[in-house]
């Protein structure tokens, strides 16, 4: 077994609800604190605790993520397309980027509703599968050119940010297989808990 990289830790990762958006996901607030359990929900939150994201309602979107400057700084402004597959085993979901002006930055669509935009599917510029039932990261791909941006880690949080947003069960979390640079990825997210230290290289995400 490798030995865990050295990881920055931030806080416990908490959260607030905020409201219901009527399409079945909710308005979350995301704040940093040692104070409860990593993944508590916490009804009255200290003003002092950090916001480290919000899910909002969005007119374009299923729902529009909006991060603290500390999440991945150097990362392009992107948008996402939820990609479900509920047949199979498990039943996996996938958050596809975009960098271009289609949406507004942060914006989750529906996979139905990326086709009426003209975007052509080899514009993507990273992807992440994980596991909706427990919160499981499968894989993780950065596009060759848009590599070293800091976009991997962003793409992380956008995928704790929706998984809270769905209220779906576990923590965003990823276990001892992934790709070298899912590696590099998942220690930048600064929560060594939810990081198994790498016992199986996987192959890239195509």
């Amino acid at each position: 077994m490798r030995k865990r990289p050295t990881v920055n830790r931030l806080p416990n990762w908490v959260y607030t609800v905020d409201s219901a958006l009527g399409n079945g996901l909710w308005a979350m607030t995301c704040r940093m604190t040692d104070e409860f359990p990593d993944g508590s929900i916490v009804a009255a939150p200290d003003p002092s605790w950090p916001v480290l994201w919000r899910s909002l309602e969005s007119a374009e979107g299923l729902v529009r993520l909006e991060f603290a400057d500390l999440v991945a700084p150097e990362a392009p402004q992107v948008w996402f397309v939820y990609v479900d597959e509920p047949k199979s085993n498990p039943p996996a979901a996938h958050l596809v980027a975009y960098a271009n002006d289609r949406m507004p930055a942060g914006t989750v669509i529906s996979k139905y509703r990326f086709p009426t935009l003209g975007v052509h599917n080899d514009e993507q510029v990273a992807a992440l599968r994980w596991y909706p039932d427990g919160g499981l990261i499968h894989q993780i791909y950065v596009t060759d050119k848009w590599r070293r941006q800091q976009l991997g880690t962003r793409l992380i949080y956008a995928v704790e940010a929706f998984h809270v947003a769905n209220r779906w069960n576990g923590k965003v979390h990823a276990d001892g297989r992934r790709t070298e640079l899912g590696e590099r990825f998942v220690v930048a997210a600064q929560r060594p808990e939810r990081i198994t230290p790498l016992t199986e290289t996987m192959p890239s995400m195509d």
